[in-house]
């Protein structure tokens, strides 16, 4: 008796292990290809490269880098459908700006985590808004009104920027810079 019930899985295992697997996921592995797709078409086609040069370009000091930075996050999270991608590209892109700037590596993951990260689950067809709309069983512009981190931390990184330029608070240096008002 005792021998048959220690080979019996329990009713949360049988309900964890008949969801569906792969099969329920293939949503949102749909959409991660896709947004793979799209990624390296844009990076292939040289169409990535122009508009973030041209963000990068326009950016003539700190503050300006930060909020170059945040809005080619959101603009690429809404193109790509996916933070890793986003983040490897952007980040890739806006590392030279800011040790040119004599910011440390940690502003940019920063930045990049307040447009992309934060901002993601905020737009519908991304695989974190599935992801927690699905899990949350609420769709996106349901749970939207509740999520003010989400639409409230890019602000943050832009006071932050404003302030760093007039009193060297708020942004990290890099580490031997003696100049870290460079703008």
């Amino acid at each position: 008796m005792i021998e048959t019930l220690a080979n019996t899985p329990s009713a949360m295992l049988l309900s964890l292990l008949n969801r569906g697997g792969v099969n329920s996921m293939s949503t949102t592995l749909i959409i991660i290809v896709a947004a793979f797709l799209l990624a390296a078409g844009m990076d292939v086609s040289g169409a990535l490269d122009k508009l973030l040069q041209t963000m990068i370009e326009r950016a003539k000091s700190v503050f300006g880098l930060i909020a170059a930075t945040l809005a080619s996050g959101a603009t690429m999270i809404a193109l790509t459908s996916h933070g890793g991608v986003t983040a490897l590209i952007v980040g890739g892109l806006f590392q030279d700006g800011y040790r040119e700037r004599g910011l440390a590596p940690e502003n940019l993951s920063r930045s990049l985590e307040d447009s992309v990260t934060i901002l993601e689950p905020l737009m519908p067809w991304t695989v974190s808004a599935i992801f927690m709309a699905t899990t949350l069983g609420v769709p996106t512009v349901e749970y939207m009104p509740w999520a003010v981190f989400c639409m409230t931390g890019w602000i943050f990184s832009l006071l932050l920027a404003a302030f760093y330029e007039r009193t060297g608070f708020g942004l990290k240096a890099l580490q031997g810079d003696t100049n870290n008002l460079t703008t």
